[in-house]
């Protein structure tokens, strides 16, 4: 027995943890809740209004911020059906729903907009929440400002993943034509949508699947000629959204050029070097999560559990590299890495801290710095230099 007692005192600690009250534990690190993460959301909005509308004005930041004009503009070209004035850059998926809402309520375009940019908003998180988890949701939710930005005041990016996550959500469950519907009405919003198509046909073809193979194609074949029907009849080319895109954004009117080269290049551009950092800090970032996913056996599995998300994160990373656009690719780059945030999250999820208080710290900071983005951190500067006056 006294041997025993000697071997028990030789394996015990030196100097024991000390011992953390439970309710501590369970308030900091337990996993949040759906509704916490969708009150931390609706936090953050507040603090962005609470920022934005002394300073700037809520519905003057709106009309000025991203491509608000391009969006309003299409939508009320179509709300009325006279094309003379619409914006045909941009693609049209947003606006249709825009002005479709604007009809049906009845309200203002504007308005609408902004409903569907933040019911948008909730979706997503909501969608990331049942796809991979809490903290992933999170975190997705808080971390890039330039998500807050366009969640806020208006963007494309809010209904293009809600349509995004809700096509995944439906391949998880093999609901393939469900999801490749949803697959193809993101695309009519961002063309990058495409990539989930192919993930649609690549697990179908994978699995024989043949016949729901050829039904996904022709959902795709029937939005997609919906889409560009309008275009057709009154513009006289289908493909305007497209090459409206390779006169203005594209270097040479290639789409893609060797990685890195377009980014580099977009280095003499003119912007302040607080963007230049920004960007370059997300660069890198992504970058490394994409590394460390074909390092670690443990991410091997991604093909087999989800592969619609595995080509399409795999296909938008290459993308995102190789988008032949100087002026746009490194300044906007946060803006591009929104749809593959979830993924870079999870190749991280071993790091990420998983403390609550963690959380809504980074979304207070996310807040307060989309707010001073959106209304210029120059012009920030200024208003309160004038109002301590």
């Amino acid at each position: 027995m006294t041997v025993l007692v000697q071997k028990a005192a030789e394996l015990r600690p030196a100097c024991p943890r000390p011992i953390t009250p439970n309710w501590t534990l369970n308030v900091a690190n337990s996993s949040p809740r759906l509704r916490e993460i969708l009150l931390l959301c609706v936090t953050t909005w507040l603090v962005f209004f609470v920022i934005v509308v002394p300073l700037k004005g809520f519905l003057p930041a709106v009309d000025s911020f991203g491509d608000n004009p391009g969006y309003i503009s299409a939508a009320d070209a179509i709300q009325h059906w006279d094309f003379r004035n619409a914006d045909t850059k941009h693609f049209w998926g947003l606006p249709y729903i825009t002005a479709a809402l604007s009809t049906v309520l009845p309200i203002s375009t504007r308005t609408a907009l902004l409903l569907i940019c933040w019911s948008g908003n909730l979706a997503t998180v909501a969608l990331a929440y049942w796809l991979w988890g809490p903290w992933i949701a999170g975190f997705f939710a808080v971390l890039n400002f330039t998500w807050l930005q366009f969640s806020f005041l208006g963007g494309a990016e809010p209904l293009f993943m809600a349509l995004l996550l809700g096509s995944f959500v439906c391949s998880r469950h093999e609901r393939w034509l469900p999801s490749a519907l949803l697959a193809s009405l993101a695309t009519t919003v961002r063309p990058l949508g495409f990539f989930v198509l192919l993930g649609i046909g690549v697990a179908l073809l994978w699995r024989r699947e043949w016949s729901r193979a050829i039904l996904a194609t022709a959902i795709g074949l029937g939005v997609g000629a919906a889409y560009v029907l309008p275009f057709t009849l009154h513009f006289g080319n289908a493909f305007l959204n497209v090459q409206r895109y390779q006169k203005s954004d594209w270097s040479g009117g290639r789409l893609l050029d060797w990685p890195f080269h377009a980014i580099f290049l977009g280095i003499t551009a003119a912007v302040p070097w607080t963007n230049l950092v920004l960007s370059f800090v997300w660069i890198a970032f992504v970058f490394a999560a994409g590394i460390l996913v074909l390092r670690l056996r443990v991410y091997r599995a991604w093909w087999r559990e989800t592969p619609v998300e595995t080509v399409f994160a795999a296909a938008y990373f290459v993308f995102l590299y190789t988008y032949n656009s100087p002026e746009w690719v490194r300044t906007t780059f946060p803006r591009f890495a929104i749809p593959l945030l979830p993924f870079v999250l999870l190749a991280f999820e071993r790091w990420i801290p998983k403390d609550r208080r963690v959380l809504w710290l980074v979304g207070a900071g996310s807040s307060i710095l989309a707010a001073a983005s959106a209304i210029g951190i120059r012009n920030l500067y200024a208003m309160l230099e004038k109002s301590l006056q």
